[in-house]
């Protein structure tokens, strides 16, 4: 006998309140990021168009080096040269948007001339401490008000990815996520879901440096699999600010080609609720 999910029948889109002014924060420029950067800097003309103020900053402390090359959008004239300052030159020309760069860590102090934007913290990192820090910035969000600063998180294997948003850092804060029977106003932090992403990975525990013949590998296996991130997340991201998206969390296998998704469904986010 067959189960039928019915969570997305159940599903309420996230309402995110009116808002005038939005800040797109990239953080991480990398293999995920480099991909990102250019739908943030469409999204902050389509939002300027639409008559609100929009902004993007991107943040990453380190350099194109050759093994990016070709996995991440970079080119060989730009070896050398910061990851974030690179992608805000070429996209803030590219779509007259106001893209501001920081060659540096994360730090949640970045956002304090930010006071009552709605803030997106498009999370393009793969190590523990980093995503601590964005994690730590949703402490913000208030646990009776609809929530300033969201969480979208993308993380990926050689073969394999997940996109997950959220907003609320407790399960206290979930207690009201569906107040309005037509909506859903929070939703778990990524780091409540799924708390191992605040580890460091296996591999990120040694600082060999990587041979020819490994980033010949890793290039030839993960020429897919950031773009299929970033169009997940892009779609997430879109479906977000114009008041239509049901899910919040989506997992992929490009070698199977399976695909997962979680939906904003009561019963669903009531399993956060007691962690």
């Amino acid at each position: 006998m067959h189960i039928i999910n019915t969570d997305y029948l159940e599903a309420k889109p996230i309402w995110l309140g009116e808002f005038d002014r939005v800040l797109l924060v990239l953080i991480g420029c990398g293999g995920n990021g480099s991909y990102m950067a250019e739908t943030i800097a469409r999204f902050c003309r389509l939002l300027t168009q639409q008559g609100k103020r929009a902004q993007a900053l991107f943040i990453d402390p380190q350099s194109v080096e050759i093994k990016n090359i070709p996995r991440q959008r970079f080119s060989d004239a730009e070896i050398g040269l910061n990851k974030a300052q690179v992608l805000a030159a070429r996209y803030s020309l590219l779509w007259g948007v106001e893209i501001l760069a920081y060659p540096t860590l994360f730090n949640a102090d970045l956002l304090q001339g930010y006071y009552n934007w709605l803030i997106f913290l498009i999370g393009c990192v793969d190590d523990g401490p980093a995503r601590s820090e964005i994690a730590q910035s949703l402490n913000q969000n208030s646990s009776s008000d609809l929530p300033k600063r969201w969480w979208l998180d993308l993380g990926n294997h050689r073969e394999s990815g997940q996109i997950l948003l959220g907003s609320a850092p407790t399960p206290n804060h979930l207690r009201w996520a569906f107040q309005t029977p037509s909506h859903c106003l929070t939703l778990p932090s990524p780091a409540l879901v799924h708390p191992e992403i605040l580890l460091p990975r296996p591999e990120q525990l040694t600082h060999a440096p990587m041979s020819c013949a490994e980033i010949a590998i890793l290039n030839a296996q993960s020429q897919s699999v950031n773009g299929m991130c970033a169009a997940i997340a892009s779609d997430y991201l879109n479906r977000l600010l114009f008041g239509q998206l049901k899910k919040w969390a989506t997992y992929f296998d490009l070698e199977t080609g399976t695909t997962q998704t979680r939906y904003n469904s009561p019963q669903t986010i009531a399993q956060f609720m007691n962690r």
